[in-house]
């Protein structure tokens, strides 16, 4: 049985593509299945990529924000969890709010540890 962060793989590649009604399709049978981490956590987050691929920024940053913490559930590792942020943030930016994008984004590199390859990218010149 996949876990949800294989899962997640899937509707970032469809969001690569652009795939609304696959993305929307996904969504659904997220939504629908039993397990918690996937009806309560990654539907939202597909939900969110729909909304994106559509042109519904606002939509998207709305259902990611109301998602928070439990992103976490998502699995894998730290960098790759924070495709969610980076995805809220990109909302943010595109539905005319790039303050709050900001404001998460400065939040989370400056309250957390970085890995050393960070560290060289947030280094000044």
């Amino acid at each position: 049985m996949a876990e949800v962060f294989h899962t997640f793989n899937l509707p970032l590649a469809l969001a690569v593509e652009a795939a609304t009604e696959d993305l929307e399709q996904l969504a659904g049978r997220a939504a629908a299945d039993p397990r918690p981490d996937y009806h309560d956590v990654l539907a939202p987050v597909v939900r969110a990529l729909a909304h994106i691929t559509s042109g519904r920024p606002r939509a998207a940053a709305d259902g990611l924000r109301a998602l928070g913490e439990r992103a976490e559930q998502i699995g894998g590792v730290r960098v790759e969890r924070e495709i969610v942020q980076d995805t809220l943030a990109r909302a943010l930016i595109d539905a005319g709010d790039p303050a709050r994008a900001a404001a998460l984004l400065h939040h989370r590199t400056s309250t957390r540890h970085h890995h050393a390859y960070e560290n060289l990218l947030l280094a000044p010149h």
